[in-house]
């Protein structure tokens, strides 16, 4: 195999990946710098989706504003990119990053169990085990004494959950309500603008709305870092699918989450328990099992 086609899918890998592990980080840093989650939302989809709307225009394939079309932005938005993220950055102020980045991590999990339920994938023993081994490393996490730095976390964490399940129901969601229509960049760019024009109302209503400094402050350069980084990555994930697969790209769970945890450690000062680690494993594995789907025969 020519070496640039294993450089090429590797580089994008890592620089997706640590792109989102960062960006659980920069939503913490954000929020004990005073950006409240709806008003850094509302940046973020809004910022993203313009960085996206170029990388359409360079592209010369623009979001389609047909009623199906507009009607998809909205409920993938609302699902997805709003709700979700809404409880994201919620939890994240009050539990560690390198934990959020572990319980982000279990969206491939759940999207499988919904996939499962609804009977879009086949029933696979070996996925079984790689779910009920995730689902196991999520219990260490609120059942032991000590599995968290504070007894009080253990609420929290049990809330962030709603995040990856949200995820996965976006998942199920957009894979089978996709319009025949359009690229999922066009697709980025909706969802994002969707984003920010639900989530403004809020934003302004509850006192949240964030309006940036000037000059800039720490706090409105990580936020500018993070928009880009969201803007440019959905073209990158478009990218690396079509370069080296999905089954490739679904590798990007463990960069994104091993990001956060050393981000964490290294900018928060985060310690964690043994029961951490151990819970890290199982759902690192749990997802490697889930992402192992069975060979396709030919006849």
């Amino acid at each position: 195999m020519p070496l640039k086609n294993v450089i090429l899918p590797l580089s994008i890998l890592l620089a997706l990946g640590v792109g989102w592990g960062l960006g659980v980080v920069f939503v913490k840093y954000g929020g004990q710098r005073g950006i409240a989650p709806a008003g850094y939302l509302f940046w973020v989809g809004l910022g993203a989706g313009s960085v996206a709307m170029l990388v359409c225009w360079a592209r010369g394939s623009f979001p389609k504003l047909s009623a199906e079309h507009l009607r998809y932005y909205l409920l993938t938005a609302g699902l997805r990119t709003t709700s979700a993220n809404m409880v994201f950055y919620t939890v994240v102020q009050h539990i560690p990053a390198g934990v959020m980045s572990v319980v982000l991590g279990t969206a491939a999990l759940f999207t499988y169990g919904l996939a499962l339920t609804f009977r879009m994938e086949p029933f696979s023993l070996l996925r079984l085990c790689g779910l009920v081994a995730g689902l196991s490393g999520v219990a260490l996490f609120v059942l032991p004494e000590g599995g968290l730095p504070d007894a009080s976390m253990v609420g929290w964490v049990i809330a962030g959950f709603g995040a990856p399940v949200l995820y996965a129901t976006a998942n199920i969601f957009i894979d089978r309500f996709r319009p025949k229509t359009g690229d999922s960049v066009s697709f980025a760019v909706g969802m994002l603008w969707g984003t920010a024009l639900l989530i403004l109302p809020y934003a302004v209503l509850s006192g949240d709305f964030y309006i940036p400094s000037l000059p800039l402050g720490s706090a409105d350069w990580i936020l500018l870092v993070h928009i880009l980084i969201n803007g440019f990555a959905f073209f990158g994930l478009f990218e690396l699918i079509r370069i080296a697969g999905p089954t490739y790209a679904s590798q990007l769970t463990y960069v994104v989450t091993l990001t956060g945890i050393v981000v964490g450690i290294m900018l928060f000062d985060e310690d964690h328990t043994i029961w951490f680690w151990a819970a890290t494993a199982l759902v690192l594995g749990g997802v490697g099992l889930v992402n192992m789907k069975p060979a396709k025969t030919t006849s």
